[in-house]
């Protein structure tokens, strides 16, 4: 069982009480790279790269963290600007996604933590990008999955989107802690990748767009 450490993740106040950048968006990405993306691997990244290329017409900040998973998390790309983000998936492996989320997030709060608070993001979400159900994971559980969603949602407002394919992704999503409406099912066919990637680009916008 993987031991999050939560206090990193929080301090003495409340999302409500921090004076926050209500012009900056935080985005993590935790996008599966599991071998069986292969059969969507272009146009998941064509997908998503366009997401993020549209984003750069809307006035705001905006940073971009990418983690990418099989067997294991690789959780290199931080604080990227939307110049400078480009989505690569290389398929392999199995699917390690509690480890992912758990990981990820945990490290993505962290790194947050460390800004100074007028710094920080108005707007922080997670969008978790996977064709499977976890298979891979030795160190989290589905436990510890719901425990650091649940907490990011109602302590500090995070917003997460979870879209699944090959699976029911409103039952896994909420066995995740997930509120109604953040789980998404798209089709591993090009045509559901392009339904999943408008999504993405309208969850994105949302977020960015509504009145703090």
């Amino acid at each position: 069982m993987v031991r999050v450490h939560y206090a990193r993740l929080q301090d003495k106040t409340t999302k409500e009480d921090k004076l926050t950048n209500p012009n900056y968006t935080a985005l993590l990405f935790i996008i599966d790279r599991s071998g069986s993306m292969a059969m969507i691997k272009e146009d998941m990244e064509g997908g998503i790269n366009g997401v993020l290329e549209e984003q750069k017409k809307l006035p705001g900040e905006v940073t971009v963290d990418v983690a990418y998973f099989d067997n294991v998390v690789n959780y290199d790309e931080r604080f990227l600007s939307l110049d400078s983000t480009k989505i690569e998936i290389k398929p392999r492996g199995m699917t390690a996604l509690h480890d992912a989320i758990v990981s990820s997030t945990t490290t993505f709060g962290d790194a947050l933590s460390q800004l100074p608070e007028e710094d920080r993001p108005g707007t922080v979400l997670v969008i978790i990008v996977t064709d499977g159900q976890e298979n891979a994971s030795r160190e989290a559980r589905l436990s510890d999955v719901k425990d650091i969603i649940t907490q990011q949602q109602d302590v500090y407002g995070w917003e997460f989107l979870f879209l699944g394919a090959n699976q029911d992704a409103l039952a896994t999503g909420s066995s995740f802690g997930l509120r109604d409406g953040s789980s998404v099912n798209y089709a591993a066919t090009r045509g559901g990748t392009i339904d999943a990637s408008m999504v993405i680009g309208a969850t994105i916008t949302s977020a960015r767009t509504r009145i703090q």
